[in-house]
């Protein structure tokens, strides 16, 4: 095949993803979350409701010797009750959509991501936007094209990045460019989390379900995935963490596996630039 025939497929290949995507978006559309009047800044009844709602925390402290004594979680920030049981019950189901639309290979190029923790454990993701390790080949063959593309975040999800600009002066100054979907079976459990260098801060996660994670410079687990850190933090279905700071550049952070299932949506920002 030569340079001309390879343009020419890449180009229909293109145009086929596009209208693949928008067919996607238009029946997404129905399931939006009802954020938009919020992240608006309309200071409506149900904004003012959400806003009285919400408790932040923060302040935590977990001081460990890193070069001298340091709080390696100083930055993090614990939003609960973000949303309404409906809001809540059509996210979860959104995003299970999502997974099975996966599974189906119904999400192009490498949206969707499974792949075997151990022999008996299975982790699945779906990233949007710019990934956190790898690099999308935009230009190549229609091969390669198929095979690195990940699909742009959903304007359901932007949704939620319009909130965290709205709430964290730094998530404004840092937008997000990048979102990972995490979906943790009964017992699953994550590998501590180091913050690479070419993430921006904060790193903003929404909990979906109720789950325990550990934060500290250094985690343990055992061979069950029960993680522990400096900082253990039990948090409740529709939590948001903000880690900045040592929380996001000192300390990692773990989830610790449950008898439950459970889902995270995080947030982030790639320096594209390097």
């Amino acid at each position: 095949m030569d340079e001309k025939q390879e343009e020419q497929e890449l180009m229909t290949l293109v145009e086929r993803l596009a209208a693949e995507l928008l067919t996607r978006q238009s029946r997404s559309l129905k399931r939006l979350l009802d954020f938009n009047r919020f992240v608006q800044g309309t200071e409506s009844e149900e904004c003012k409701a959400r806003r009285a709602r919400m408790k932040i925390t923060k302040g935590f402290v977990a001081d460990e010797t890193v070069i001298y004594r340091t709080n390696v979680v100083e930055g993090l920030k614990l939003y609960e009750d973000v949303f309404t049981a409906d809001e809540l019950s059509k996210l979860k189901n959104f995003v299970n959509e999502l997974r099975v639309a996966g599974r189906n290979r119904e999400l192009l190029g490498m949206t969707f991501i499974s792949y075997n923790q151990q022999t008996t454990s299975k982790s699945e993701f779906i990233q949007f936007g710019v990934p956190v390790f790898g690099e999308i080949k935009a230009n190549g063959t229609s091969d390669e094209f198929n095979k690195t593309y990940i699909e742009t975040i959903p304007d359901h999800l932007q949704d939620l990045i319009e909130f965290l600009v709205q709430i964290s002066p730094t998530t404004k100054k840092m937008r997000p460019n990048g979102c990972r979907v995490n979906f943790f079976d009964e017992g699953d459990y994550s590998h501590p989390f180091v913050k690479p260098p070419h993430l921006e801060q904060p790193i903003s996660t929404f909990i979906l379900s109720e789950s325990k994670m550990a934060f500290g410079h250094m985690i343990a687990s055992d061979n069950e995935g029960n993680c522990r850190g400096s900082l253990m933090l039990s948090l409740n279905e529709g939590s948001l963490l903000i880690m900045d700071g040592n929380s996001s550049k000192t300390a990692m952070h773990a989830m610790s596996a449950s008898p439950n299932k459970r889902i995270t949506i995080t947030f982030f920002k790639v320096q594209t630039n390097m």
